[in-house]
């Protein structure tokens, strides 16, 4: 399968061993996962200094709820009168000069906000958060800006413009892309109609992928929290923690919007597709993650879905047990034209190995039925269906037994009527029931017989198996039975007929003989 140019770009992953559900959340703490919780439930009562120390593992609520008052403590020792009268660029100044003070010792590139309390270690990210909570509380207007290599804040935006810069711009907390990461980058995004080779052609691809992936002007703070993980997940990546950078990816959607995480997503997601053996359960969580991330029709189509479906039969076919506990997951897939699809590749496949091994016809049918729910109509489930019913009948004796339990299926599965096995079977079912009432004279029921057994050869396919003895045994019956009632011309009609089925029948042959002498 060829999969989407888009997981190509800039990241090269390794095999993913021990893997879980990607896009199940992992926590550090029980701390970070209701400080989550809570946002998800009201985003506007977020805590935004808690926010921030929740990536650290040791933390709880009341350690994080004592460093917040150490900072608020900082904050309302410095808004003093004096400083309210201060001009702008004056309280700046101090605000700066305080903070770097107290709290910006130590630059680190990959610094959590955390640092900053217990060793005044900080980096471009966790500054900006702290400049920018400050600022709020000090009610001094500012924006957060954002570039591919840092963050900064501008106080009194639209009237001063004061740059806060706090760290040297570069390579500080940030993933840099390189020339050649820029523009393969942008070659995917082309590929993927998400930008066209035109515009590209007439702003550059520095240009092109700046403005895709730093359109906006600028961003809310509270991003910051989400550029946090953002970091940690390239730094995870870096050291080849791909599961690990995966899980940062996460958390950091839930405050950051940026098409970079989804980018990045995705192409951990396909890579990883391309390198996964599917003989795990473990890892078919890749394939629901790849259906859920990637858009049906546009990312990938229904020969892309059979593709992954038969790598996890091919890993699988031994194990049936396994191809039925994959059913289980697919249905985490949120687009149900997807499901649907890679369901009934693995119906088909299980009814189809399991008639072949001779399994139960309740096995079978337990996956018919499933595969018919979700497409009742597909001609290839119904066939299948209809052979397997057929072929559990295909030793019986004929008798009427028999033909009350495939009258029990023909309800259940009315199409099987229209198949060749039914028909073929039913020819010799019909020819033997009409033949043994006929001989113990219980004529109407033979009568009854031998009318569903005209009306299906008399429709016949030219691909119907008809047996030829089978069938002309219930003609020559029904034929002399009117040939003893010297109804000669109803019984030269009914062994004419049966000779057009079966014309080497020697009893068939013989009685239409005597009828034919007698008539003349």
């Amino acid at each position: 399968m060829k999969l989407p140019k888009i997981a190509y770009c800039i990241f090269f992953l390794s095999f993913l061993t021990n893997a879980q559900s990607l896009d199940s959340i992992k926590h550090v703490s029980n701390f970070e996962k209701i400080t989550f919780k809570n946002y998800e439930k009201d985003t506007s009562k977020l805590k935004y200094l808690k926010a921030l120390f929740a990536i650290d593992s040791m933390y709880t609520d009341s350690l994080a709820i004592q460093k917040a008052l150490f900072i608020d403590d900082f904050i309302v020792k410095l808004n003093t009168k004096k400083f309210k009268k201060l001009n702008p660029k004056k309280k700046i100044k101090l605000v700066f000069k305080k903070i770097h003070n107290n709290f910006l010792e130590k630059y680190d590139p990959i610094a959590d906000f955390d640092l900053i309390i217990s060793s005044k270690t900080y980096n471009c990210v966790s500054a900006s958060a702290l400049y920018a909570y400050t600022f709020n509380k000090l009610d001094i207007p500012f924006q957060v800006k954002e570039i591919p290599s840092h963050v900064y804040i501008v106080a009194y935006p639209n009237t001063h413009n004061i740059y806060v810069e706090t760290t040297i711009p570069g390579n500080d907390g940030f993933y840099v892309p390189s020339e050649n990461d820029m523009k393969t980058a942008v070659n995917a995004l082309i590929e993927t109609k998400l930008l066209t080779k035109n515009d590209v052609n007439k702003i550059g691809y520095n240009k092109a992928y700046h403005n895709y992936f730093y359109e906006k002007e600028f961003i809310k703070k509270e991003e910051l929290i989400g550029i946090q993980y953002y970091n940690k997940a390239i730094y995870s990546f870096n050291l080849e923690n791909y599961e690990e950078s995966y899980n940062y990816l996460l958390k950091a959607e839930k405050f950051y919007s940026s098409k970079k995480i989804n980018f990045l997503k995705k192409s951990i997601i396909a890579l990883l597709i391309e390198k996964t053996s599917f003989s795990n359960v473990k890892n078919l969580n890749y394939i629901v993650s790849f259906f859920n991330n990637f858009n049906y029709q546009k990312d990938y189509h229904d020969k892309d879905i059979r593709y992954l479906i038969y790598n996890i039969i091919t890993s699988n076919e031994n194990n049936l047990p396994f191809l039925e506990n994959t059913l289980s997951k697919l249905n985490k897939i949120k687009n149900t034209e997807v499901t649907k699809i890679s369901k009934l590749y693995i119906y088909k496949f299980l009814i189809e190995k399991n008639s072949r091994l001779n399994k139960s016809i309740n096995i079978i049918l337990k996956h018919g039925r499933e595969a018919l729910k979700l497409d009742p109509k597909d001609e290839e489930i119904q066939n299948m269906v209809s052979l397997s019913i057929m072929k559990k009948f295909r030793f019986s004796s004929p008798n009427k037994t028999v033909l009350k339990k495939i009258n029990t299926y023909s309800t259940e599965f009315p199409f099987i009527k229209k198949s060749i096995y039914y028909k073929s079977f039913m020819t010799i079912l019909y020819s033997y029931l009409t033949q043994e009432k006929m001989r113990y004279r219980k004529v109407t029921e033979a009568l009854d017989y031998f009318n569903e057994l005209k009306k299906i050869i008399n429709n016949n396919e030219e691909d119907l198996n008809l047996n030829q003895k089978a069938i002309g045994t219930a003609y020559w019956s029904v034929g002399a039975y009117y040939y003893g009632k010297s109804k000669l011309k109803k019984a030269k009609e009914i062994l004419e007929e049966g000779k057009k089925f079966a014309p080497e029948h020697h009893n068939l042959n013989k009685v239409l003989m005597y009828v034919i002498d007698d008539l003349h």
